[in-house]
């Protein structure tokens, strides 16, 4: 079972220790967890899922969406 790790106050996001990093495709293809988690399911071009993710005492599917274009807040 894979554990989540998630802060609301700062936005950290982890996954069995590994921190995810959503800020673009590139960074997330390039980062330590989507080397070890790979390959995860796809869901179209820049969507990605991984199953049995468990936070705080349920089970989830985690649908990962990093920003696929630059754009502004």
């Amino acid at each position: 079972m894979l554990e989540m790790e998630l802060d609301v106050h700062t936005g950290f996001v982890a996954i069995n220790n590994y921190p995810i990093e959503l800020k673009d495709v590139d960074t997330f293809k390039h980062s330590a967890f989507y080397k070890f988690f790979s390959p995860l399911t796809k869901i179209g071009s820049f969507y990605f899922a991984i199953n049995n993710v468990k936070w705080k005492g349920q089970i989830f599917i985690l649908e990962l969406r990093p920003s696929a274009f630059s754009f502004t807040p």
